[in-house]
């Protein structure tokens, strides 16, 4: 029977429809040889990506004809390990009876794919204005992504205009789905955005973001009416219009006034007042009284919330009075009784 040659190499194939039994994958192996037959066969496996191998735990002989036998490999990898995506690579060598040999791997690993998340969303959002959230889901796996859902929620701060749940029936590996997602503002303060992904074969994600709803600025603009000039001991008043020519209500305005040495604030240094709604105006008067003669400087401060905290500098003349002088007085009084006093003599003397 060996007078024949024999220096073909044998065949071999590997079943990729797995079976699984518990803990098991069971493989199906193949091998023929149209020499001198089939004599060894042997099945390692790796659960390392090839780093170290191990020989099957189990081989069963099924089928055994005309050259050709049949094996089923029992390896300790189970189905939750492949559906996880872990990798299973076999190794299957065979021998002919005159030493010619093949040696075939094949590795089994379920596509998955993976999705990845990306939000841009704005820093800001003004109160009762819309904004723009912009959503992009990318499938890097090597799997298809089916049934992909997204759901988006947010605090009470926002209400989401469209786009609550998105649906997506599949998502290629490498392909992207962008979606944009329109947002209101409702009340101030931090916004909590929420966003979830489901979908089968990957694992659901969950993404938080944070957007700052705040309130339309209000604008102070500042009027101050004052006398040109006042005299040392006379008091004057100080008018101070204050306009809101903002979007937002301006709250809780403190109107400070302070003067230099020249003047002395009787009433009204300090105001405050609640609220100034767009469009309205508020006034204060300041009461100040001349001190001493000279260039008087006024100060007005306004701070608040809501709105830029503004000066202004204003300034005006402190004269000091004058009496009649007391000589030039006593000169003329002397003058006007000697005046008298010749006229009355003329008089007497006719």
């Amino acid at each position: 029977i060996y007078s024949v040659e024999d220096t073909v190499k044998p065949e071999v194939s590997i079943d990729k429809s797995l079976k699984f039994e518990e803990k098991w994958t069971l493989i199906t192996i193949s091998a023929k040889d149209t020499g001198w037959g089939v004599d060894e066969v042997s099945v390692e496996y790796s659960l390392d990506g090839g780093a170290t191998w191990k020989q099957s735990d189990l081989l069963d002989l099924i089928d055994f004809k005309d050259g050709a036998v049949t094996y089923i490999a029992w390896i300790p990898f189970s189905k939750d390990d492949y559906e996880a995506g872990k990798k299973l690579n076999v190794k299957v060598s065979v021998k002919d009876f005159a030493g010619n040999s093949v040696e075939k791997t094949v590795t089994f690993k379920k596509l998955l794919p993976e999705i990845s998340l990306a939000i841009n969303i704005p820093p800001n959002i003004t109160l009762n204005d819309e904004a723009t959230v912009q959503i992009t889901l990318k499938n890097t796996g090597e799997g298809e992504a089916k049934n992909v859902v997204l759901n988006i929620s947010a605090t009470e701060q926002l209400s989401i205009i469209d786009g609550r749940v998105i649906s997506f029936e599949s998502i290629a590996p490498g392909e992207s789905k962008s979606i944009s997602v329109r947002v209101r503002g409702v009340s101030s303060g931090t916004a909590t955005i929420t966003i979830k992904v489901s979908g089968v074969g990957f694992n659901p994600i969950e993404e938080m973001k944070t957007i700052v709803v705040v309130r339309p600025p209000a604008k102070i603009d500042l009027l101050v009416s004052l006398p040109k000039k006042i005299n040392v001991n006379e008091e004057a008043t100080i008018q101070i219009v204050l306009k809101n020519t903002g979007k937002g209500e301006a709250e809780n305005i403190i109107v400070t006034i302070s003067t230099s040495n020249e003047l002395s604030i009787v009433s009204g240094g300090k105001n405050n007042i609640d609220i100034i709604s767009p469009g309205e105006s508020k006034s204060v008067s300041v009461k100040v009284k001349g001190i001493s003669s000279g260039t008087a400087t006024v100060i007005i401060e306004v701070s608040g919330v809501n709105f830029n905290p503004l000066s202004e500098t204003k300034t005006l003349k402190v004269e000091e009075v004058h009496g009649p002088n007391i000589t030039v007085i006593a000169v003329t009084v002397l003058v006007t009784i000697i005046i008298v006093a010749l006229i009355l003599k003329i008089k007497r003397s006719k």
